[in-house]
């Protein structure tokens, strides 16, 4: 069964980015392709060779990338310009990051602690940017700056939309 829409996955690893793109890929849960996103190829390669054991006919495509704003809009411009994804409009992203520290708390520097941030939270920003740029273009929509309206706001959720675009 072709897919019935695209999924971006960043933070693709061998645990939960693995199970999160089994379950988006597998044509009776999401049926969706998914551009897998990670810093290691290697890594990369091993949820494709994980997910296709169970889902064989997955449309799987990897994409080795970094969090910064340069590396990750020119990854978004590769997943766009794909020929496998073809037609297939943005359904869903996911930034499955893990932000922790391998130093203990008295050894960390602020400069280091700084680093960490940048990499984590600055590259949400710009996932989550980028994001939200390819679902509005792709279905008729118009973000906050050019017009849009924001549909609600719950907690400290804010939605972008009345397709169900959360940002938490």
């Amino acid at each position: 069964m072709s897919p019935s829409g695209l999924a971006i996955l960043i933070g693709a690893g061998p645990n939960t980015g693995t199970g999160i793109a089994r379950i988006l890929s597998n044509p009776s849960h999401g049926n969706l392709a998914v551009a897998l996103l990670a810093r290691r190829p290697e890594s990369l390669q091993e949820v494709v060779s994980t997910v296709r054991k169970t889902s064989p006919g997955a449309v799987l495509e990897t994409f080795p990338t970094d969090t910064s704003k340069v590396s990750l809009e020119k990854t978004f411009q590769e997943i766009q310009n794909h020929q496998s994804f073809k037609d297939l409009k943005l359904d869903m992203a996911v930034y499955s990051i893990k932000h922790s520290s391998k130093k203990p708390f008295l050894e960390e520097t602020r400069e280091d602690f700084e680093d960490s941030l940048e990499t984590y939270v600055g590259g949400a920003f710009t996932f989550a940017q980028e994001s939200l740029k390819r679902f509005f273009a792709d279905h008729g929509e118009k973000g906050l700056a050019e017009g849009g309206e924001k549909k609600g706001v719950s907690g400290h959720r804010l939605f972008y939309s009345t397709k169900l675009i959360r940002m938490s």
